[in-house]
């Protein structure tokens, strides 16, 4: 009838439902891409940006572990995978399971690499990290490894000693994949890279950290350094189990 309310329903976000949506909409938004779908998108990065970079690695009881200085770290490096869309650039592809890192490696010849694990490989706790076709050299570009002399792998400041991206062409060649993810005591293990080539490079044993949940959410950095633990905010996911020791096997996949 003329002159009766107009009712509007309401839009829902499709992606509304993408693990830590909420958490992290400040930072960022949600896009559709071809392939992996719904994935979120990081605002205000710096041209060249890439994952894994603004932070440095930590040795821990879950083997080599990304220390984010992003505030969005304790999420995106942790769980999920990255994208490298040709049309949004570096994308985050939600996932459940959270992990010391998602990346793939490389070494040789005094040099250390790594680049996020394409979007398809996912983890299975009897198997580890299931690649099915997929050829790591083609589906990760020299441009999505970053590469360090292994001497400054463990290196507070390791952003200013990732070599240009120009140079991970020939840094591609002259090394080797060494990726290597395990399960041990419940626990996904990063043991890509052995600590005790990275020690004879830096000179000294290199620190081991037991990892501790953050008990608030006050911890949502990537994750820091107190004591004899590495604290990190690892809250449970809708859809997923609570990331602790604890918790049972899972035969969930990095993607959720």
């Amino acid at each position: 009838p003329v002159g009766a309310p107009v009712v509007r329903a309401a839009v829902e976000d499709p992606a509304a439902d993408a693990p830590f949506y909420g958490d992290l909409a400040p930072y960022g938004h949600w896009v559709l891409v071809s392939g992996p779908g719904w994935v979120w998108s990081p605002d205000g990065v710096p041209a060249g940006w890439r994952p894994y970079t603004l932070g440095h690695w930590v040795l821990t009881d879950y083997g080599w572990t990304w220390a984010s200085d992003e505030d969005f770290g304790w999420a995106v490096y942790h769980y999920g995978r990255w994208y490298q869309d040709r049309i949004n650039g570096w994308v985050w592809v939600p996932g459940t399971e959270w992990g010391p890192a998602w990346v793939a490696w490389h070494e040789g010849g005094g040099w250390v690499g790594w680049a996020p694990l394409p979007w398809q490989v996912r983890w299975r706790a009897e198997v580890g990290l299931e690649w099915g076709s997929i050829n790591i050299n083609v589906a990760l570009g020299p441009s999505a490894w970053c590469f360090v002399p292994t001497r400054h792998l463990v290196d507070p400041e390791l952003r200013h000693h990732v070599a240009p991206a120009s140079r991970s062409f020939s840094l591609v060649k002259v090394t080797h994949n060494v990726t290597t993810y395990t399960y041990i005591d419940n626990r996904i293990v990063n043991q890509s890279i052995k600590v005790e080539g990275v020690g004879r490079a830096v000179g000294h044993a290199i620190p081991r950290y037991r990892v501790r949940q953050a008990d608030t959410p006050s911890w949502r950095g990537g994750g820091k350094v107190k004591g004899e633990e590495f604290v990190v905010f690892r809250p449970g996911v809708r859809g997923g189990h609570p990331p602790d020791d604890r918790a049972a096997p899972d035969e969930r996949n990095g993607n959720g």
